[in-house]
């Protein structure tokens, strides 16, 4: 062990004060004043502390001394180096052997810590799924792209396996859905399609776009709708929705009811008839998502788009800019039409 007091120094307060550095190199500020029951440290030797309550408690439990106070904090610090890396050998060596009986094609890959393992199952579609075993804690946790939590039945890497693969079987229908919409529609969010998403925000048409959620254990049926655009096209389309909404057919394609019961052609990615990527984004900051927020409010007039908060902004900025119940009046930037929107 390496000389415990060779960085600390006494303190005209009675304090001892310094570095106290251990066998693994690791080096921690501490202060200590055993008369007054004081103790105080850096941040890193801290958060080891606050893991174990009783041991600061412990360390004025006597009539001892600063020196004393150091050496029961020292010793605790190298028992736990210790603890950990026996922790650590056991924990590995039986990874190691769970590993082992694993079919050796569908380990996708292990990080050079050993801390993170990923498994890969090919569905009958062909489609590739991916778990990944997170074991940088004692308890090892799951990080899936299901629509649902994943717990399996046990900690055992064979039967996490075998439950992912049977879920992601369940859900054959739910994918199929999502590939469909995927390639038959424009979709523009999410940007890069994800299989553990089950919304998707669609063009219907210039100015116009409809978010879609799909119930991934009922996949075919009609999804709760929300359309995005100026009032009257979203009024009117509403209407069609309500009114043609019992002739939904299970057995149809997503995209082919909505074009049915919308009574419209769904554009496809790069069709001209959807616009283009820049007119999905707001018409001031020409970006598409803010944090959370997305482009939600149109001019009726061109039919741009804009961030509500953009819009705001940009009234707050006009001269004759009128406020009214919480209510900001004021122009479309782009055509200069007359618009509203709630204050923020």
């Amino acid at each position: 062990m390496p000389n415990t007091f060779s960085q600390l120094i006494p303190l005209p307060d009675g304090s001892l004060s310094g570095y106290i550095a251990l066998s693994d190199r690791s080096e921690y500020f501490v202060k200590v004043n055993a008369e007054k029951k004081l103790f105080t440290c850096d941040k890193h030797l801290q958060k080891k502390i606050d893991s174990y309550p009783d041991i600061r408690n412990g360390l004025f439990n006597a009539a001892i001394g600063n020196a004393q106070v150091i050496d029961k904090l020292t010793s605790f610090l190298e028992q736990s180096i210790v603890a950990v890396t026996s922790f650590d050998r056991k924990q590995n060596t039986r990874y190691i052997k769970e590993i082992a009986k694993l079919p050796s094609d569908i380990v996708k890959s292990i990080d050079k810590k050993f801390q993170l393992i990923t498994l890969q199952y090919t569905d009958i579609s062909g489609r590739t799924h991916f778990i990944s075993l997170d074991l940088s804690l004692p308890n090892v946790t799951y990080l899936t792209s299901l629509p649902e939590p994943f717990t399996p039945p046990t900690n055992a890497f064979e039967d996490a396996y075998k439950s992912f693969t049977m879920v992601v079987d369940k859900y054959q229908d739910f994918w199929n859905v999502l590939d469909g919409i995927d390639s038959d529609t424009w979709v523009i969010e999410p940007s890069v399609g994800t299989r553990d998403i089950p919304q998707r925000r669609i063009v219907i048409a210039e100015g116009v776009s409809l978010i879609i959620n799909i119930d991934p254990l009922q996949p075919n049926t009609l999804p709760r709708c929300s359309f995005l655009g100026s009032p009257d096209t979203v009024h009117n389309l509403q209407i069609l929705l309500d009114e043609n909404s019992s002739k939904w057919d299970s057995g149809v394609s997503i995209a082919d009811n909505l074009s049915f019961i919308l009574q419209v052609e769904l554009p496809r990615k790069g069709d001209d008839s959807g616009g283009t990527d820049e007119q999905a984004a707001c018409c001031i900051c020409y970006e598409y998502k803010i944090d959370t927020e997305i482009p939600e409010v149109f001019c009726v007039q061109c039919t741009q788009n804009y961030h509500k908060s953009c819009l705001n902004e940009w009234f707050k900025s006009l001269p004759n800019v009128r406020h009214c119940f919480g209510t900001n009046f004021g122009e479309c930037p782009y055509c200069s039409k007359a618009m509203h929107i709630q204050g923020t």
